[in-house]
């Protein structure tokens, strides 16, 4: 799967789908179970930027933003040659986070940490 600024391959039987109201999520269920902007029984894909404000002028680091989403470091990651983190959120799902030039990403599960840890091992920026 290809969208702006980074690719991805997601499991056989399994498919991607977008927020209505947030062109920058992504759903990713097995076909059997799809729910169209579900955030339950998922992994999701969530980009945003790492700015404290609109205009930019204070940028989070990694460290910071993993503070800010109020999560808890579980290991180090790489996603190509990029930082990453494996992080536990305060809902209990595990996510993957780091930056890309201004993208802040964010791929998460409640239920898929296998499914996770694969779709993070093809993950490549485009841009």
């Amino acid at each position: 799967y290809t969208a702006e600024g980074f690719s991805f391959q997601y499991p056989p039987g399994w498919q991607v789908g977008l927020f209505e109201h947030s062109p920058d999520i992504y759903t990713l269920q097995p076909s059997s179970t799809f729910v169209p902007e579900s955030e339950k029984n998922s992994i999701i894909i969530a980009k945003s930027g790492h700015c404290l404000n609109t205009q930019c002028l204070t940028v989070f680091n990694l460290e910071e933003m993993v503070e800010q989403i109020n999560a808890k470091i579980i290991t180090e990651a790489k996603v190509g040659t990029t930082k990453a983190y494996k992080v536990s959120l305060s809902n209990n799902n595990i996510a993957y986070v780091f930056i890309n030039g201004e993208d802040f990403i964010q791929i998460s599960t409640d239920k898929y940490p296998v499914q996770l840890d694969q779709i993070l091992s093809t993950f490549k920026f485009t841009n």
